[in-house]
């Protein structure tokens, strides 16, 4: 009987040790690791490249025209050792001559913790006093993919679309 329960016993433990191992392993990988099974944390140098994705679902839903100037798409980085976001954003039918096409453009970026834990917002001014932006980010993937979504900072401002990104290193 006491031989069972000891087999028993390193039995679990073997398990326990692991499962344990298998959340470390998955947590703590490049990019400022988080470990014990967490998301990772958001890095502090090196430079991601994303694709970002723009839609307005809901533009017309209303008879609004959302006019010229709207992104349709844009390709960038985020440099996380000088906290700095560079993009260009191909525009729909671009208010010429004041905006440029394609939009292109770098900004400092501050960092803040996210909605959800484990989760991070980026906010930074768009140029030529445009308005700022946010966007919530999560380091999956051991810290070598960070997803984008555009954060929204209270209700009312959601605008009609949204945007979305998945940044690599």
């Amino acid at each position: 009987m006491i031989t069972r329960l000891i087999k028993s016993a390193r039995l679990i433990a073997m398990v326990a040790l692991v499962g344990v191992s298998g959340y470390s392993e998955a947590g703590g990988g490049g990019g400022g690791g988080g470990g014990g099974g967490g998301l990772p944390k958001l890095p502090t140098k090196g430079t991601c490249g994303f694709m970002l994705a723009m839609s307005y679902p809901f533009a017309y839903l209303y008879g609004n025209d959302p006019g010229p100037g709207w992104g349709v798409d844009g390709l960038g980085t985020i440099n996380f050792q000088t906290n700095t976001l560079s993009v260009n954003i191909t525009l729909q039918d671009p208010k010429l001559p004041s905006q440029q096409y394609p939009w292109t453009f770098t900004v400092p970026f501050t960092v803040s913790a996210g909605p959800i834990p484990g989760w991070y917002t980026i906010t930074f001014n768009l140029p030529n006093n445009a308005g700022a932006i946010a966007f919530n980010l999560i380091p999956v993937n051991g810290g070598k993919t960070i997803l984008m979504q555009r954060a929204v900072p209270a209700t009312g401002a959601q605008g009609d679309g949204g945007l979305t990104a998945t940044c690599q290193f």
